[in-house]
C-alpha cells in the first residue's frame, strides 16, 4: 500500500535595536493513498512596524460625528453634531507584530479531476491597523488639543488581537482531445468565516460581511475555462466579489444592532477574455480584453459620505478602471 509521511520543521530568529524573537514552523504531510493526501502546518510570525509606519507623515482632517453609538461614548447624547479633527497617519509608539497560522488541508488527484481544500486561521496580536471612528472612541483614543478642539486618533495602533479564519478551495477539471481541444476548466474560492477584533478584557467584535473588513469581502471565487488548440489559446475568467453591508461597523453576540436595517451591497461580477497564438518559432502574441461588459463598481453610501475612506463612491475592492484592451508580444531567446 502507497503511504508515505513527510515531517518538516524551520527557525527563524529576528533581531532588531527594538526587538527580537525566535519563530518556529511545523509541517506535516500524510499520502495514504496516491491520490490523496492531507497536509497540516504551525508557524509563529513577527513583523516591526516599518519606518513610514513609525516615523511617517500625520495629517487632520475635519470632520462632524452624528452617529448615535458615537456620540454617546463622546458622553453627549445620541443625535449630537459635534465638530472634530480626525488624526491619521503614522505612529511613533508602534510595537511589533505577533502571529500563530495553522492551516489543515487535503489534496487530490484522479486524473482528469484535481482539488484542494484548506482551512486556515490566523492569530495576531498587537497587529498594526487603522481603526475607524467608533473603535478609535471605544478604546479612548481621543482628546482636546489646547484650543479645546476634539481630536479623535484613527491614525496607525496595535489592535490588541485580530482573529481571521477562512476556507481556501481550488477545484480543476482537465478535458483532453475535445472538438475545441485540451480544455481545463477551474474554480477557486476563498470564503472568510471570521475577521474580528478585541481590545484588552472585550468580547470579539464581527467585522465578516461589514464594509470590507480589511479590504476583504465574506467570499470571492475565480471561475475560468480554458482551451488549448494546435498553437492557440483561449481564456474566459468570471471574477465574483460577494456584497456587504454598507456599514464599518462590526456586531457583537451580545449587541448585533449596529448592522440591522443596514443597506446591502450586492455582489460584483466581472468577465476578462484573452487569446494567445504560438505558432511562430519562440514567439507569443495575446491579446484580451478585461472587464468586457465595462461594469461599474456597485455604489457604496458608507465610502461616498464617510470621510475616513477615499469618497469616490465605491469600496476598495474595485477597480475603477473601466473596460481596456491590452497585445503582448513576447520572444524567448534559446
Amino acid at each position: 500500500m502507497f503511504k508515505t509521511v513527510e515531517l518538516q520543521g524551520a527557525v527563524r530568529y529576528d533581531h532588531y535595536s527594538s526587538a527580537s524573537k525566535t519563530s518556529p514552523k511545523i509541517g506535516l504531510y500524510w499520502t495514504p493513498l496516491k491520490q490523496l493526501a492531507f497536509r497540516a502546518s504551525y508557524t509563529e510570525s513577527f513583523r516591526v512596524p516599518s519606518l513610514k509606519q513609525l516615523f511617517g507623515a500625520q495629517e487632520q482632517g475635519a470632520g462632524d460625528i452624528t452617529e448615535d453609538q458615537d456620540c454617546v461614548l463622546l458622553g453627549f447624547d445620541p443625535g449630537c453634531d459635534v465638530s472634530f479633527f480626525e488624526v491619521n497617519g503614522s505612529n511613533p509608539s508602534l510595537k511589533p507584530e505577533k502571529g500563530k497560522t495553522w492551516n489543515v488541508g487535503v489534496v487530490t488527484d484522479l486524473g482528469p479531476f484535481s482539488g484542494t481544500l484548506d482551512w486556515w486561521r490566523i492569530d495576531v496580536k498587537d497587529a498594526i491597523t487603522t481603526p475607524t471612528i467608533t473603535s478609535a472612541l471605544q478604546q479612548g483614543l481621543f482628546t482636546r488639543d489646547a484650543n479645546s478642539r476634539l481630536l479623535v486618533f484613527t491614525n496607525l495602533q496595535n489592535s490588541a488581537q485580530v482573529l481571521t479564519e477562512g476556507v481556501d478551495i481550488d477545484l480543476r477539471l482537465r478535458l483532453p482531445n475535445t472538438w475545441i481541444g485540451n480544455v481545463t476548466i477551474r474554480d477557486s474560492a476563498t470564503y472568510y468565516i471570521k475577521q474580528r477584533s478585541r481590545g484588552v478584557g472585550e468580547e470579539w467584535t464581527e467585522f465578516n460581511g461589514s464594509y470590507p473588513a480589511s479590504a476583504a469581502p465574506r467570499w470571492r471565487n475565480v471561475f475560468s475555462i480554458g482551451t488549448e488548440w494546435r498553437s492557440w489559446e483561449a481564456n474566459l475568467y468570471i471574477r465574483t466579489i460577494d456584497g456587504f453591508l454598507d456599514t464599518p461597523n462590526g456586531w457583537t453576540a451580545s449587541d448585533p444592532s449596529l448592522v440591522e436595517g443596514v443597506r446591502r451591497v450586492g455582489t460584483n461580477e466581472q468577465v476578462d477574455i484573452s487569446g494567445a497564438y504560438t505558432g511562430f518559432k519562440n514567439v507569443r502574441l495575446s491579446a484580451g480584453v478585461v472587464n468586457l461588459f465595462d461594469k461599474t463598481p456597485p455604489f457604496s453610501q458608507t465610502n461616498a459620505l464617510n470621510n475616513q475612506y477615499e469618497q469616490v463612491g465605491f469600496a476598495p475592492l474595485y477597480s475603477a478602471r473601466g473596460r481596456f484592451y491590452h497585445v503582448e508580444a513576447s520572444y524567448t531567446f534559446k
